[in-house]
């Protein structure tokens, strides 16, 4: 029935430099237009999904005078009816050389739909009920954006070099994703990017309990040098409906590299410089992030003006007020990183030549070298996704 799924693609192309008219534009080379569309279709879902699935469980009485068994219970909800996830993809673009080879450039815009993206109804659905409800076929995600490719090639005397940059902006806009019936407006993900968050808004932090007695606060948890929330509804408390979204995401939208490899006489040099940009991370949660950048800058009884929050234990009740998530822990994860840079020596042939054999290269090769970003506090990765550790790039050198 819906396990077979048909995804067609079709692809034309116009090389419109080789028509007559096009030939008295002599620096260009060759010219041509491309637009596609296709349909593909995601498989890498959980499987068996459509079957009721039992475990076995210990723990269960039966009879007058009880005694413990073992047994089944059900442990999901079938959907029959699950199918593919579909994406559907238009690409319009062009590729031009030009200055006899000298410059290369390809440029795409791109439009992708999908729909019938597996997902459970659970904000439709109070969470009293305890319903733990399988995943449908009716999420729907929009995403569109551009591509560009850049490559300048060319000798200079002994020197050749070869310079490549790449650009990338894409946004997402969730069109359907079941969000419940009385989600006010300002809370809604529906119309905006993927994977938003929905955080409390921040007034730095408790310099002392004064502060505290004055404004409103969590009650029974707040404490000096935890982070003041802001009051968003009025009512004089702060709770968790005065959590709003804010429409940031994790999912970088920009991402760019520069890639310049050199050469003269026997020696060469390459280097990877790549980035993203309009990514903004939460930077809660995890206990190994508790830096001494972070410890040496926390709040304390004699550092009042603090700039990070104070301290804690794991049981203490701060973790109820400073583990909500809020706009203080979204960070920029905005960065530049020198992935790679090689210096190389090649023998030249007459030597090597005279002992036997083809080629001898000598090269230092580094990876990771160096990270430019704004989360110097917390030493990590800002290319992390979303629920991986903490730990930052490792450094490699290679003789």
């Amino acid at each position: 029935d819906k396990r077979f799924g048909t995804f067609p693609g079709l692809a034309a192309g116009y090389r419109i430099s080789n028509e007559p008219f096009m030939q008295e534009i002599n620096w260009l080379d060759d010219l041509k237009f491309r637009a596609s569309y296709a349909e593909m279709g995601n498989d890498v879902v959980d499987p068996f999904q459509y079957v009721g699935k039992y475990e076995y469980d210990y723990g269960y009485s039966f009879g007058i005078d009880p005694t413990t068994e073992n047994g089944l219970y059900p442990s999901s909800f079938p959907n029959p009816n699950i199918t593919w996830e579909v994406s559907r993809m238009q690409n319009y673009g062009f590729d031009v050389t030009a200055f006899k080879g000298l410059l290369n450039m390809s440029a795409d815009y791109f439009i992708e739909k999908r729909d019938n993206i597996l997902l459970p109804r659970s904000a439709e659905v109070p969470a009293y009920t305890g319903l733990t409800l399988p995943d449908e076929n009716f999420g729907k995600v929009n995403n569109s954006g551009f591509e560009l490719l850049v490559n300048h090639t060319n000798n200079k005397g002994k020197l050749k070099y070869s310079i490549t940059g790449n650009y990338t902006f894409n946004r997402s806009k969730v069109v359907d994703i079941a969000e419940a019936v009385d989600v006010p407006e300002w809370r809604k993900q529906e119309g905006h990017p993927l994977n938003s968050y929905v955080a409390f808004l921040s007034d730095g932090i408790y310099r002392d309990q004064n502060e505290i007695d004055n404004s409103p606060h969590m009650e029974g948890a707040t404490q000096p040098g935890d982070i003041n929330y802001l009051d968003v509804d009025g009512d004089g408390k702060v709770t968790g409906n005065d959590m709003v979204r804010l429409y940031k995401s994790p999912i970088p939208e920009v991402q760019f590299g520069l890639n310049v490899d050199l050469e003269y006489k026997n020696f060469e040099f390459n280097m990877l410089l790549q980035g993203q940009g309009n990514a903004t991370v939460a930077m809660y949660g995890w206990d190994d992030l508790y830096t001494a950048y972070i410890y040496e800058r926390r709040w304390t009884p004699e550092n009042i003006d603090a700039e990070w929050p104070r301290s804690f234990e794991g049981d203490d009740p701060h973790m109820f007020g400073d583990y909500n998530l809020s706009d203080f822990w979204l960070r920029d994860a905005t960065f530049v990183r020198l992935k790679s840079a090689t210096i190389a020596y090649n023998l030249p042939k007459q030597v090597v030549k005279s002992i036997g054999i083809s080629g001898l290269r000598f090269y230092l090769q580094g990876r990771n070298l160096l990270t430019w970003d704004s989360l110097e506090a917390w030493n990590m990765d800002p290319e992390k996704s979303e629920g991986v550790g903490p730990y930052p790039q490792v450094t490699k050198i290679m003789l």
